[in-house]
Parts: structure tokens; sequence; C-alpha cells
């Protein structure tokens, strides 16, 4: 089998579909993911979403672990915590659910997938040097090891005769004398002087390892990233001095913070053992270790004779008898006189940082939905459902009179954030004025626009809410505003979670443009 090891994602769509683009040509069979497939970048939830329908076997990184809870935020440096405190307002609530009950291992007979390290690996260290190297060897009794973590490309491996050699080959085939360490790189924030997103693919059957490199559009994901102040320019996007490449050491966590403090909530290791594949492949997970339970003590030893042991064991079975006669008799009486029996619910468990729920309807409790171009009612002399790259979109909104309405059925009442997925290159340059419109309810913003008519891209508007039952959402142009708007795929409405702020877009003081940033 092939698979296609990817890690370091970080919310990188233009990097994430150059890799799956290129994986699927190579015919991978399997993917899995090591981890960080959000933080730093501006699309967590389409990133995530894209790759939850390719990959099947995951691993959780240091990232994914704080947006989720697992991970103290305290532990992360300054960028790397504002980009997880932004990434939780824009990922919902069930992808956050999901990624809490990915392992920190995965593994088989002779391979193990992690993301950073193979002794504690919720402590998440750094493998950069051999002498790192032979701690994770010798943690383990496997012969493969793939992680990620350094976003930094390469190859250890431990010699029969316990030697650690960096290898520099791109492409190798595993020695059965010889054990390896693969680093597969960073999908989207290289940090080995290049601008190529890095991924590898490795044929169980062959023993063939390669470590692969492809191009993404770094101006399309710079233009994105800027439209979110709240995010850092990566280091692989920066200007660089005398226009050298140099490798970047960013570490986004404080190794020895996280030793010094009290264990994680994971220190026991969740590990998922079983045959990757793809969709439908058999798995058996062992969950945590449960932490041991003290021993009941040892019951006193008695220095009673046995005979008078023997009267006060008869005369505490009489009383017993006696007294619980009458209440043995009580429960069949009442059992036999229900209608029907009580079930027996079984008992959740909660993590620690839970606390009850409201009877008001939650984020959890509603339902995420879509709405897509094809199901709109159109009205307006121009307004027409075309194709743009072989998805039918609603397009010409060259009047003001065109609208879209859709009939949506929502499933509880409270508020939504809206995702568009649209492209938007008005004339004259600028982003596109739109109005969401349901009943007393109204939501305006400013599209920014994108590099043209048939370059999509997904991005949260703001925050509405909605009745429950059947609803009319009616979309249209803004007031005093070019009606050369936008063409729209799809809206998403997912539950705005408790206490998070609205998102609101502005529109650019400049057009985007594809800019010039090596």
């Amino acid at each position: 089998m092939r698979y296609a090891i990817v890690s370091d994602i970080h919310a990188n769509w233009q990097a994430w579909t150059a890799v799956r683009d290129d994986f699927l040509k190579q015919e991978a069979n399997a993917v899995v993911s090591l981890g960080d497939v959000i933080g730093y970048g501006p699309s967590p939830s389409q990133v995530y979403a894209d790759l939850s329908r390719h990959c099947h076997n995951f691993v959780l990184g240091n990232h994914d672990a704080a947006v989720t809870g697992w991970l103290d935020l305290g532990i992360f440096n300054e960028t790397a915590r504002r980009a997880a405190e932004w990434t939780m307002l824009w990922l919902d609530e069930k992808s956050r659910a999901q990624m809490r009950e990915w392992p920190l291992q995965v593994e088989g007979d002779r391979i193990m997938f992690v993301h950073a390290e193979t002794v504690v690996p919720d402590a998440y260290g750094y493998v950069e040097q051999p002498a790192d190297a032979k701690v994770c060897f010798d943690a383990t009794d496997k012969s493969l090891i793939f992680l990620g973590h350094t976003h930094r490309p390469g190859v250890f491996a431990l010699t029969p005769a316990g030697e650690i050699v960096a290898e520099e080959k791109t492409i190798l085939t595993a020695n059965g004398g010889a054990r390896y360490i693969v680093n597969v790189g960073s999908v989207g924030d290289p940090r080995d002087g290049s601008q190529n997103a890095s991924y590898c693919l490795f044929d169980d059957a062959t023993n063939r390892i390669e470590l692969r490199q492809v191009k993404f559009d770094c101006d399309a994901f710079l233009a994105e990233l800027k439209l979110h102040p709240e995010l850092e320019v990566p280091w692989f996007l920066r200007q660089r001095r005398d226009g050298k490449p140099k490798l970047a050491r960013d570490h986004a966590i404080n190794v020895e913070e996280i030793q010094r403090r009290a264990p994680t909530k994971r220190s026991n290791v969740k590990v998922v053992r079983y045959s990757l594949g793809g969709p439908g492949s058999a798995t058996v997970t062992t969950a945590a270790k449960p932490v041991e339970k003290p021993q009941a003590p040892a019951a006193p030893t008695t220095t009673a004779k046995p005979g008078k042991a023997m009267m006060i064991s008869m005369l505490v079975l009489l009383v017993v008898a006696v007294v619980g006669a009458p209440s043995v008799f009580l429960y069949f009486y009442l059992k036999k006189s229900r209608s029907s029996p009580m079930p027996v619910l079984p008992t959740a468990v909660l993590p620690a940082s839970a606390t009850p729920t409201s009877p008001t309807p939650t984020a959890e409790q509603r339902k995420r939905f879509e709405l897509r171009a094809t199901e709109a009612k159109l009205s307006g002399k121009q307004i027409v459902v075309e194709q743009k790259g072989g998805i039918p979109n609603i397009g010409c909104w060259a009047l003001p009179d065109g609208t879209a309405t859709w009939t949506a059925t929502v499933d509880a009442e409270g508020e939504y954030d809206v995702e568009m997925d649209y492209a938007c290159y008005p004339k004259g340059g600028g982003g596109g004025a739109i109005v969401l419109v349901c009943g007393k309810e109204r939501l305006e913003a400013m599209l920014p626009q994108t590099a043209g008519w048939e370059t999509f891209q997904k991005i949260v508007i703001g925050r509405i809410r909605l009745p429950s039952g059947s609803a009319a959402i009616t979309v249209k142009s803004g007031k005093n505003r070019s009606p050369y708007l936008i063409n729209l795929r799809s809206m998403t409405f997912s539950p705005a979670v408790a206490g998070s702020m609205p998102v609101t877009l502005r529109a650019p003081s400049t057009p985007v443009k594809s800019a010039s940033h090596r």
C-alpha cells in the first residue's frame, strides 16, 4: 500500500490543495495526518473539511491539542497563542470535538506515526539533532517512525552498528537491518529554506520512502492571510536578508515549560493500533490508560476465638434476615406493579473543564447547514445559475434587482456564523457589498475581492440570528454599491459558540492584488 503522510498543514488552503492534488496523481492508497492541521493559517474550517474527505488516520498535534483544550495555551509563544485563540473562534465545535478523539500515536507492527516524539508524545519535544533521534529510538522498538513538528523534512537512520546518520537523500529504501526516523516536513509552513510544501510517500511493499516538495500559490495564501490582522505572516513569506534562504527554528511551545508543569490532561497516552487504510478500514482503539485505583486496605486480623467469631456471625445473619425480608418483599412488589421497567442510563464521562449546560439550545445542540446555488429562487433580469470550474454558482449580478432566496430549515433558534464560498472581482477593484436578510435580521458585509471570477475562497462574513423552523434567507447587493457583485457557490451556517465574538469583515484599504513578497 502507498501512504501519503502529511503534517503541519496549519490551515494553509493553497498548500494543502497542492499536496492533495499531487498525492492523488501519485495514486496514494491512504492518507495519514501527523497533526497540526490548524494554527497559524487563515483557513482552518476549509482545510479540515477537505482533509477529512481524504484522510482517515489522524494524530493529535500540539496546535490541535491547544484549540481542543487538551493543552495549556500558556506554554505557547505569543504568535502561536494568538493564532490558537483566533482559530477557536473560526473552527466549529463539531470539528474540535472530533479532534479531541485523535490519538497521540498511531502504530502497526513495525511502524509508528507520532506528531513530535516517541518518549512523551504530549510533551511535544523537538527531534532536531542525532542525540534527539537516539532518545526517540530508545523509547520504542519500531523500525520506522514518521513524525513532523519541526517543519523541516529529513531522515535519521540508526545503523546495525548503533551509529545515527542524517540521510541527505530524498528517496531511499528502508534497509531491513536499520531503523529510521522520517520527518515529513510541513505542508503549510515550511522552515527548510524553501517556499514549497513538503510531505512523504511511503510504499510498505517495497519500503520506498520519498520526501516530496510541491509548489503552491504563495501570493494567494498571503493575500488571504492579510485579511486577518490577528495572524502573523510566517517566516517563509517574510523578506530575507540578501535574498538568501536559511533554516528557521521557530518553536511554538516551550518544551521546558510543559515538562515543568503538572502532567497534561492526556499524559496517559492514547494509542490507536490498526491496519491503516481508507474509508471502512477496520480499527481497534486502545483508550488512554486509566489511573490505577489504590488497593483497598486488607481487613484487620481478629484475635477472637473461633467459637466466639462463629456466634457473632450467626447473630448478624439473623438480624439481616429479620430486617431485610420485608425490604426484599417490598422491592419485588413494587417491581411487579410497574407498567414498564425504568431504563438504566449510562453515566456520561465529561472532561474536567466541562460544566452543566442550560436548557437554552447550545452550539452543540444546533445543527450546521449549507445552502447551495442550485437550491435558490432567483429574482432579477440577468441573475442566473452558471458553471465555474464544474461547480454551479449564482452569477451575473449585473443589475441591482438581482436577489437569491433560499428556504432553509433551522434546527433551533440562535446565532449562526455565515461562511460564503464565492469569487469576487468587481470592476474598478475593491470588494463587493452584500446584504443577507432573514425576517427582521440583517447582516451586511464587504467581501474582499479574489484573484478572478473563477478563483473561489471561503470566508466567514459575520453572524446573524435565525428563528427555528422554516426561514427565508435572501442575499442581495448592498445599497449605493456597485451591483457587479459575486459568483456565489454556497453559504454555510454554523452555530455560534457561546461567548465568542462575532466576526466583522471590512473592505481592505487597497485592492488585494498579487503581492511580491520574496
